[in-house]
């Protein structure tokens, strides 16, 4: 969790320190069991080659299977979890059970359209003409964009929580600053005390109202801790207005992705850059894209319908249920590919570079990775006002895994702190808090002659992928327990490894392992670091 720390404001350093600087963060940021990246051996063309070869007849055959479950079962299911699709496609119907994508694809309506359009234009039309105003006249278009799209108990209850938190900012008191996030974030998570106020709000605008203050919470902890860091004569760049458009810039405001109020200043208030349009168009139509390619698969694939019917889970086949799992797992990486990547592009058209979106979700078969890659600017803020000021790995691995729990704990408290979520943060925890020790124990010098004098380095590199196999399958069930409860998972996890014990149990490992290798060689070919952090804008 480590290469996320933000680089401190240091006197230049000369060339060699920095070359040396970025080589161990290289190797320390790819460690494996028993081998080094610097070390990792290339299989076989042709074992490789079957790997692929393996993986793509097998993705094929479970998902037409899950295909064909999606037919056969289409009248056990609710017909709530349905709504019409595309005149194009005949009379299939397509899944709507996810509510998230549901409500984020109701965004798209025209009068947001227009508004976003609008935003656009006045954007360009300041930045060439009157840059210093900018800020100003941006902020209250966003204002009247909201005033129209939201409902007035939803903007009155954001002022107020806005508000409140601009005002234990100014006590520059951590404690204070954390009792106040806090709270926030206990307002939504027990009802009574919501409960005044609940009954001036419909469904809608109470889910929406619900995410507002969740992302609020976050970007208001941001700004006062970093205002706390600062001297009194810091009153320009903390100022009420600067927090106001911090907080309710348009392109990430109910959306995400977040971003410290630091990165923020510094990119939008500070100094913008501004990025070529022919560059953003072709990241916009990048994610339109797989937006398109998402609505197309939910009408051939009802995976997320069957999450929601246990006992059709529980009755389709073993195959369809592991195209299910997957297909879960796949849709929730590519949704916030589309939700965080239009909102990024927004922003670059004020030459805001907004956190990239997460990488694919079955490329990363470590906790640290999945943290590190998937959400990358809550692991940002994760790290640099919790991880960090818990000692983070410079102060023993005590309050190293101490700073993580914390982390998880906060993490869980923000999405609900329901009992699903506490499952999910402590799995996460305890996945990271065994990495840990693997690193410490296989960085040792013994413990590498050791490996070395008994096998060979793609014998190494077959060994490592079979030990990180059973995390990689623990990390998969991890996720599915954020995102369908831990009864689904219970279902998955008999049906795919209790059921037909072993065989069942030894085929999932061996497609495990398998994309394990994949993983690898795809980091040796191209490296890792390309791979995670490349840019998603196609220049």
């Amino acid at each position: 969790m480590e290469s996320k720390r933000r680089k401190q404001t240091t006197q230049p350093q000369n060339k060699k320190t920095n070359e040396l600087t970025r080589n161990s963060k290289t190797v320390s940021s790819s460690h494996e069991v028993g081998i080094r990246k610097d070390e990792i051996a290339a299989l076989p063309r042709f074992e490789v080659g079957f790997y692929c070869l393996f993986i793509a007849v097998m993705m094929y055959i479970v998902m037409n299977e899950l295909h064909q479950q999606s037919k056969a079962y289409f009248f056990n299911l609710k017909r709530y979890n349905f709504e019409d699709g595309w005149s194009i496609l005949g009379i299939l119907k397509k899944d709507s059970s996810d509510k998230e994508w549901k409500h984020f694809i109701s965004l798209f309506n025209p009068v947001n359209m227009l508004g976003i359009a609008g935003y656009v234009v006045l954007s360009h039309i300041m930045q060439q003409n009157l840059p210093q105003h900018k800020q100003w006249s941006l902020f209250v278009y966003s204002i009247v964009c909201y005033l129209v799209a939201l409902s007035l108990p939803t903007l009155l209850l954001i002022c107020a929580h806005v508000i409140a938190m601009f005002i234990l900012a100014k006590t520059q008191s951590v404690y204070v600053i954390w009792a106040g996030v806090i709270f926030q974030i206990s307002t939504l998570n027990y009802t009574f005390l919501m409960s005044p106020i609940l009954k001036y709000f419909k469904s809608d605008d109470y889910y929406i109202m619900v995410i507002i203050v969740a992302m609020a919470s976050v970007r208001s902890m941001s700004f006062g801790l970093e205002y706390c860091k600062e001297s009194a004569q810091a009153n320009q760049k903390y100022s009420f207005f600067n927090y106001l458009v911090y907080l309710f810039y348009l392109p990430t405001f109910i959306t995400g992705p977040l971003m410290s109020y630091e990165q923020f200043y510094q990119q939008y208030i500070s100094s913008p850059v501004i990025h070529r349009y022919s560059n953003i168009l072709k990241e916009f139509f990048y994610y339109i894209f797989w937006a398109v390619f998402l609505e197309l698969i939910l009408h051939f694939l009802y995976f997320s319908a069957f999450h929601n019917e246990r006992s059709v889970l529980m009755s389709i086949s073993p195959m369809a249920v592991g195209a299910s799992a997957l297909c879960h797992l796949y849709f929730f990486q590519i949704k916030y590919v589309v939700i965080y990547g239009l909102s990024r592009t927004l922003a670059l058209v004020d030459g805001v570079e907004a956190p990239k979106p997460p990488n694919c979700i079955m490329a990363m078969y470590q906790y640290s990775d999945m943290w590190r890659y998937f959400d990358r600017g809550l692991h940002h803020i994760l790290m640099k006002y919790i991880y960090f000021p818990f000692g983070g790995s410079k102060h023993g691995i005590i309050r190293q895994l101490l700073g993580a729990f914390v982390c998880f704990l906060y993490v869980c408290y923000w999405h609900g702190f329901n009992r699903n979520y506490c499952y999910w943060a402590f799995f996460n925890w305890m996945g990271i808090v065994f990495e840990s020790v693997v690193i410490i124990v296989t960085s040792t010098e013994s413990f590498n002659n050791f490996m070395n004098s008994l096998f060979s380095r793609a014998m190494q590199r077959r060994l490592s992928a079979f030990c990180w196999t059973p995390i990689y399958v623990c990390l998969s069930l991890s996720n599915i327990v954020f995102l369908a409860g831990t009864r689904t998972t219970y279902i998955y996890f008999e049906r795919l490894i209790l059921s037909d014990f072993p065989r069942n149990c030894c085929f999932l490992w061996l497609l495990y392992y398998m994309t394990i290798q994949i993983i690898k060689e795809c980091h040796l070919q191209f490296g890792k670091k390309y791979l995670c952090e490349k840019s998603y804008r196609i220049a």
